[in-house]
């Protein structure tokens, strides 16, 4: 194979059709596939933390590589992996900065307890939109005393 799809859902696509006669290790293949990003990710990762500036872009680069969808089924439009290969993702993700897990910690639980309710339809309302890159975060530090999810 001398080169890897760009999307996850297409290297497990990959590693699903692929000749049974060669052996894919996915989770190696996964982990192929985001070790650019994570390597961007942690280029500067001290000094912005230092500089106290915001990981908007690196969370952009995220989404944009469909990392805050692995865990959607892919009849919602996600890629479907695994709890045990996403973590095994996200610890590298944060050996390159740790800052990024705990910033999406709240989207990541949020899906997960979409996958756990057998209410097809709030699957539908809210994994949709999280395969397609909508982050869900939480409300909790407003002042205004009231508590929510939101979907930016």
């Amino acid at each position: 194979m001398s080169t890897l799809p760009k999307h996850p859902a297409q290297i497990a696509d990959l590693a699903r059709t692929a000749d049974t006669h060669t052996p894919l290790n996915l989770d190696a293949i996964l982990e192929a596939s985001f070790s650019k990003l994570f390597e961007r990710v942690a280029a500067g990762a001290v000094e912005r933390e230092q500089n106290r500036e915001l990981a908007y872009e690196a969370i952009q680069w995220l989404r944009d590589a469909g990392f805050t969808a692995l865990r959607v089924p892919k009849r919602y439009g996600g890629d479907g992996i695994t709890l045990p290969q996403f973590f095994r993702l996200l610890v590298k993700l944060g050996e390159a900065n740790s800052n990024l897990p705990q910033i999406l910690r709240l989207n990541f639980g949020s899906i997960e307890t979409r996958l756990e309710t057998s209410d097809e339809a709030s699957r539908e309302r809210w994994l949709r939109p999280a395969a397609n890159g909508v982050l869900f975060g939480a409300a909790i530090s407003e002042r205004t005393g009231s508590t929510h999810n939101w979907v930016t």
